[in-house]
């Protein structure tokens, strides 16, 4: 499940909130400092998995079209047997 990027940058924001809280050591208590660490590793665990499934993603369609391209001109060189649009095998993918 991927995040709306409005998600995306209010993880990051908290993420940079929770340091700077826990930075700050005149307001900020031990207990509090640990609550604000674990919501950060949080948020950042979350961009990361976020991250990872773009990633994945994205490689996969490179791989598709590359495989695609590889079939049409096998079935090119075997005889001329007409390839499929390229608009219609990036549909399937």
């Amino acid at each position: 499940m991927a995040f709306k990027p409005e998600e995306i940058q209010r993880l990051q924001t908290m993420a940079d909130e929770m340091a700077g809280l826990i930075q700050d050591t005149a307001n900020t208590s031990n207990d509090a400092a640990v609550v604000y660490g674990k919501i950060g590793r949080a948020c950042a665990r979350a961009l990361a998995n976020d991250a990872a499934i773009a990633a994945r993603l994205a490689k996969r369609t490179e791989n598709v079209l590359k495989f695609q391209q590889a079939r049409q001109a096998r079935q090119q060189q075997r005889g001329g047997a007409t390839a499929q649009p390229q608009a219609a095998a990036q549909q399937r993918a």
